[in-house]
């Protein structure tokens, strides 16, 4: 920031997820004294108009590495998407439950999945909010007024990726009737990551 970061922070709170953005897509490290205030303001984000956070969020979410930053900004990110941390607690998502036993923390696995994937279509978004479950993650991009495209591709990804899989002919071609081709590939990328 210029000057002092809280002032900053205190015109716009926007700017706080826009040092999220800029610290993913330029592969940075926020400042600490940034990241102090970052986090002792972030609250302050519930007051921005919702298609702005997602737009930060999504710029965020397609950069190259987002990971390092979303992880140095876990705090505000949690409070702009509407989500507690507890929430992301996945021991009821039975497709989760391996990588669940290594990772302890629900944020680390949905970074860990974001890092897996590739960043078409909603899939990063899927692999953000794997851990909500398809139903309470539509939720989530409906309240940042996300564009119905992404909304639709990450929940069919993260309700795909739920399903058991088979190598059946017939149980193949149900999965593809069901979500389509471009949904399918997403929920394969997501079990596979």
């Amino acid at each position: 920031c210029v000057g002092d970061a809280i002032r900053r922070f205190d015109e716009d709170a926007l700017r706080m997820l826009r040092a999220v953005r800029f610290a993913a897509s330029l592969e940075f490290d926020i400042d600490p004294a940034t990241l102090m205030a970052l986090n002792a303001r972030m609250g302050d984000i519930a007051y921005v108009a919702r298609e702005r956070v997602f737009t930060e969020l999504n710029k965020a979410l397609n950069a190259r590495s987002p990971v390092r930053a979303l992880a140095a900004g876990q705090g505000l990110v949690l409070c702009a998407l509407g989500v507690e941390a507890s929430e992301l607690d996945v021991a009821d998502l039975e497709w989760l439950k391996p990588a669940r036993a290594r990772m302890q923390e629900g944020y680390a696995l949905a970074l860990e999945l974001v890092k897996r994937v590739k960043c078409e279509g909603g899939l990063r978004w899927a692999a953000l909010l794997a851990p909500l479950g398809a139903e309470r993650a539509e939720h989530v991009l409906r309240g940042l007024r996300a564009p119905n495209d992404i909304i639709e591709r990450a929940c069919a990804a993260i309700s795909g990726a739920a399903r058991p899989f088979g190598v059946e002919r017939a149980e193949v071609l149900r999965m593809l009737n069901a979500l389509g081709v471009d949904c399918l590939n997403d929920a394969l990328a997501l079990a596979r990551a």
